[in-house]
């Protein structure tokens, strides 16, 4: 087996750490935080993650040592942008909770048919802006009307802080002691405990109903078996 020089060492050494430091930020944050929201669809679209206990500097710091960026934007508090050859990033404080950050990825697409331009160009100089959406003279800028401003500035955005928040109101409450089996069929069979201690017996009664139309309370009606009657004579043979 033939040995390798030391100049092979020194190359493979150099495409492991190539290798090694090359990393997708869009890659890195669908692997570590939850997807909160998605707008848009294919290649005009933008996906909002959210970042649980960081704030905005940190995270946007995070993200550039995963893959570096072409243009990172000053340091906020509120809001920051990384700008790619590929996509636009955007990190914005939680409108839920400041200690939260989100993580906006949008395609190239999605960022210049949707954000405003002026808004932009206050974060990112305007020559990348023009490079990175094509047009000179500022002919990319026709979407300068737009007053979209990023994830928290749409009226409806909800996070994952918020949609938990709403699924507890959701959560129906139950009391000790009392409960209700149903069937397939239309027979409902009700337990009655009033205590909380369980015991070893308890009332059971099978009832039908009939439901109503209006809305209101359905009328329970209990069955009772019916029998029949038999009639006729008996002879004893001798």
């Amino acid at each position: 087996m033939k040995r390798l020089t030391w100049q092979a060492w020194v190359a493979l050494a150099l495409v492991f750490s190539l290798l090694a430091g090359c990393s997708n930020a869009s890659s890195y944050v669908s692997d570590h935080y939850p997807l909160v929201d998605i707008q848009g669809k294919g290649q005009d679209s933008s996906k909002i993650y959210l970042v649980e206990d960081q704030d905005v500097p940190t995270t946007a710091k995070e993200l550039a040592d995963k893959e570096k960026p072409e243009e990172v934007s000053k340091e906020s508090k509120d809001s920051m942008f990384l700008a790619y050859s590929d996509k636009i990033i955007q990190v914005q404080q939680d409108p839920a909770d400041s200690a939260n950050s989100l993580v906006e990825v949008s395609t190239l697409t999605y960022a210049k048919s949707h954000y405003n331009s002026s808004f932009l160009e206050g974060y990112l100089t305007a020559s990348l802006l023009h490079s990175l959406f094509g047009g000179t003279g500022g002919s990319w800028m026709s979407n300068g009307t737009n007053t979209y401003r990023g994830f928290s500035s749409l009226p409806d955005s909800k996070t994952k802080t918020q949609a938990y928040e709403s699924s507890k109101k959701d959560t129906p409450a139950t009391k000790s002691g009392t409960g209700f089996f149903s069937s397939k069929g239309k027979a409902k069979t009700e337990i009655t405990d009033k205590s909380d201690t369980p015991k070893s017996s308890g009332t059971w009664s099978t009832k039908s109903y009939s439901k109503k139309s209006d809305g209101s309370s359905p009328t329970f009606k209990t069955k009772i078996p019916k029998t029949k009657k038999s009639f006729g004579s008996f002879k004893r043979r001798r």
